[in-house]
């Protein structure tokens, strides 16, 4: 995610909001007066409170993925190596390798209760990619999991940027397929030209690292 300066993010929100308040509330030119005396009270008036900061304690630091895979001792399938090394070598949250260990190590169900931006979607996406990459069968047609997301932008931000990236660029020569299942694909669309739409997005072919659509997205 890209930096944010705050102070220049007040300054931009409040120069816009000046922009805007005239086009709202339009005043004459037949009343230049009346125009003046408007931007000078607008120009005074705060607009935008704060910026107020928060200091924020970071979560308390596992292992990194590296660690964790069978060839350094730990309970995660090999392929998962197959991850760039600005990802496996970066310590997990605790809560993260906790949840991998459960999942991938006892066997066992979970439910993942933390704030936004803690790392959820990890404690559930390398499990499953664990399981798929020790699925002994997998080369046989059949669906293996399920993910199901509240919202098709939900389902749509995970698919491009995490699924896709994951099992399209990663772990693409271990052959496991993907694909969304939403209402947003109509019955009998073109693919060329869904596959099109897609890849018109600026973000997701950064997120690839090609304008082609990974030959295992179905």
């Amino acid at each position: 995610m890209a930096e944010t300066n705050p102070l220049q993010l007040v300054d931009t929100l409040a120069e816009t909001l000046r922009r805007y308040i005239p086009t709202t509330l339009p005043i004459s030119r037949r009343y230049p007066r009346l125009q003046q005396e408007f931007r000078r009270l607008l120009a005074q008036h705060e607009l935008i409170g704060g910026p107020f900061v928060e200091a924020l304690p970071d979560f308390e630091k596992g292992r990194p993925l590296s660690e964790l895979l069978k060839r350094s001792g730990g309970p995660l399938h090999d392929g998962l190596g197959g991850l760039p090394p600005h990802v496996l070598n970066r310590p997990l949250h605790l809560h993260q390798e906790r949840a991998l260990r459960l999942s991938c190590e006892k066997g066992q169900n979970l439910l993942v209760a933390t704030g936004t931006g803690s790392g959820k979607t990890e404690t559930f996406l390398y499990p499953v990619a664990h399981s798929l990459l020790s699925d002994l069968d997998r080369g046989e047609p059949g669906v293996r999991c399920l993910i199901v997301y509240p919202m098709n932008a939900l389902a749509n931000d995970q698919l491009y940027y995490r699924i896709a990236p994951l099992f399209g660029v990663h772990l693409a020569e271990q052959g496991i397929t993907f694909g969304r299942f939403t209402s947003q694909i109509k019955a009998n669309v073109d693919r060329a030209e869904e596959e099109a739409k897609l890849l018109r997005n600026e973000k997701l072919t950064r997120a690839l690292g090609s304008r082609k659509r990974p030959p295992n997205w179905l």
